[in-house]
C-alpha cells in the first residue's frame, strides 16, 4: 500500500506525463484513495477528461497505454471527453461528489 506521499507523488507524475501529450481540462482521484478505505489490493483510480478523446473509453484508454507503462500497474485510468463528462452520467455524478479534484 502506498503511503500518501507516494500517492500523490505517482499521482503528480502521471498527470504532467499526461499532460505533455494531451490537452486536460480535469483530472479527479476516486474510489478507494480517494475516500480514504484503501487496501494493498486497492487500485488507483483516476478519472481524465479532456477534448483529444473520441469517447470510446476503450480507444482513449489504448492511446494512453504508451504512458502506463510508466508506471504502477494498479493506475487504473477513466478517459472521459468533456461532452461525456457531465451531470446526466451517475459514473460521473459519483466521480465528482466523492473524488478529489487534482486539476
Amino acid at each position: 500500500m502506498y503511503t500518501k506521499k507516494d500517492l500523490i507523488e505517482i499521482i503528480r507524475e502521471f498527470i504532467a506525463s499526461v499532460s505533455a501529450e494531451f490537452n486536460l481540462q480535469e483530472a479527479y482521484l476516486f474510489g478507494s484513495h480517494a475516500i480514504g478505505v484503501a487496501t494493498e489490493f486497492s487500485d488507483i483510480d483516476i478519472a481524465l477528461v479532456s477534448d483529444d478523446f473520441e469517447g470510446s473509453r476503450f480507444w482513449d484508454k489504448k492511446k494512453l497505454n504508451k504512458i502506463l507503462l510508466n508506471f504502477p500497474s494498479d493506475i487504473e485510468i477513466h478517459p472521459f471527453n468533456t461532452e461525456d463528462f457531465n451531470d446526466s452520467d451517475p459514473f460521473v455524478l459519483e466521480i465528482k461528489r466523492t473524488g478529489t479534484k487534482i486539476i
